[in-house]
């Protein structure tokens, strides 16, 4: 995230979305690179940030609007966990996209229904077969996008009744992948 000062006007680049929650608390960030400086805006607010990355790159040098803070990141359970003025906090972190595909996995549905990517990708493995009973939250099928893989939980208890894809197939946004019933 650190600006590389000898070409950065020629930079700037569009609105990038993430998604956090710490404790109970949601909050979404938006950085943008505009004029060679990096921004992030978060509840209405909008701030100038620099980046320099120290040692190994786990730990940086913050300046945010001018002041200093140094501030450190490892990743421990599957989640971030965030060093900065001496208090440890654990963050969960997602893009735009990455959010998108939990809430849409989060609604529960009944009856006929057809599951349907909500993001383009590969399709690394299918984990369901036709007729195959399948429980709320059973991951159906994973996805690669973006080089991370997605795993594709049941929006509910039902029946497998059709299969559109296959391992290695390349969807599109919207695709239908199997249908349930």
């Amino acid at each position: 995230m650190g600006i590389d000062r000898s070409n950065a006007e020629a930079q700037d680049t569009p609105a990038l979305k993430y998604c956090t929650k710490i404790g109970d608390r949601e909050r979404v960030f938006t950085f943008e690179r505009r004029g060679g400086e990096l921004f992030v805006q978060c509840d209405g607010r909008e701030v100038r940030l620099d980046l320099s990355a120290i040692g190994t790159g786990t730990e940086f040098s913050m300046l945010v609007d001018g002041r200093s803070h140094d501030v450190a990141f490892e990743v421990v359970d599957g989640r971030m966990r965030v060093l900065l003025h001496g208090e440890s906090v654990k963050v969960h972190v997602e893009d735009e996209r990455e959010h998108a595909a939990l809430a849409a996995g989060s609604a529960k549905s009944v009856g006929r229904r057809t599951v349907k990517s909500s993001m383009p990708g590969a399709v690394i493995e299918v984990l369901v077969r036709v007729h195959d009973e399948v429980e709320d939250g059973q991951t159906l099928l994973v996805l690669e996008a973006m080089k991370m893989q997605n795993p594709l939980v049941a929006e509910g208890a039902g029946t497998v009744t059709k299969i559109h894809v296959k391992q290695g197939d390349t969807i599109a946004s919207g695709t239908a992948l199997l249908d349930l019933e």
